[in-house]
C-alpha cells in the first residue's frame, strides 16, 4: 500500500516542477551509508575485510553512469549531482584502501591468528 501511495502521490500529485525533488531526497541516504563508512575507517586506520575489486567496481561503475547520464539524458544537474556525490564519495574510498593498506594487512594477520587460537 505505501509503494502504491508513494507512486501515486509521484506521478499524479507532484508537480513536475518540484520532480527532481525525488532524486533529491537520496542524498541524505548516500551521504549516511557512504559518510559512515568513510568516518569508521577513518577512526579505525584500516579498511578490514572491504575487497579493493568491490571498491573498484562502485567507483567505475558510478564513473560510467556519470557518462551515460551525459550521453543520454543531457547535462540534468540533479541526476549528475547525485552521481557525483556518490563518485567522491567511492573514490574517498578507495584512496582509503591504499592509504591505509599497511594497516589492513595487519588487522587481518592479527584476527587469523586470533582465529587459530
Amino acid at each position: 500500500a505505501g509503494y502504491v501511495s508513494y507512486c501515486f502521490v509521484a506521478l499524479y500529485l507532484l508537480p513536475e516542477e518540484m520532480q527532481y525533488l525525488l532524486l533529491a531526497s537520496n542524498w541524505p541516504l548516500l551521504l549516511y551509508s557512504r559518510g559512515s563508512q568513510i568516518l569508521t575507517t577513518q577512526q579505525l586506520k584500516h579498511t578490514g575485510p572491504q575487497s579493493i575489486i568491490t571498491i573498484t567496481l562502485n567507483l567505475v561503475g558510478v564513473l560510467i553512469r556519470i557518462l551515460t547520464t551525459i550521453s543520454e539524458v543531457g547535462w540534468d544537474m540533479t541526476l549528475l549531482s547525485g552521481f557525483a556525490l556518490s563518485a567522491v564519495m567511492s573514490s574517498i574510498l578507495f584512496v582509503q584502501y591504499f592509504v591505509f593498506r599497511s594497516n589492513t594487512v595487519q588487522f587481518l594477520a592479527e584476527l587469523e591468528k586470533k582465529k587459530k587460537e
